[in-house]
């Protein structure tokens, strides 16, 4: 990853999280991942790019991929913190 998005990432909560299907197998990629976890699962090289997928999945441009989002409430994004938290620090 790069630094602006590490940067990023260190000062943001996650907000949504994201499912990614590969449309050709209906393999799920990834559950409920934020978009830094979703570039990594599917091998992209930036957020940027994973956004214009987004875009053009969504306006049917692109059918590989099906992607659905969600927000996440408070209390989600409270426990989520927590089990980054305690996986940074080796507890978890």
């Amino acid at each position: 990853m790069n630094t602006q998005t590490e940067k990023w990432s260190a000062h943001r909560r996650p907000k949504k999280v994201y499912s990614v299907w590969n449309n050709k197998t209906d393999e799920l990629v990834i559950l409920d991942g934020t978009a830094e976890e979703c570039i990594k699962a599917i091998g992209w090289a930036s957020l940027a790019s994973f956004y214009t997928h987004i875009s053009r999945a969504k306006s049917g441009e692109i059918r590989k991929w099906h992607i659905e989002s969600r927000v996440l409430d408070k209390e989600e994004r409270d426990e989520r913190n927590i089990k980054l938290s305690r996986c940074k620090m080796g507890n978890g």
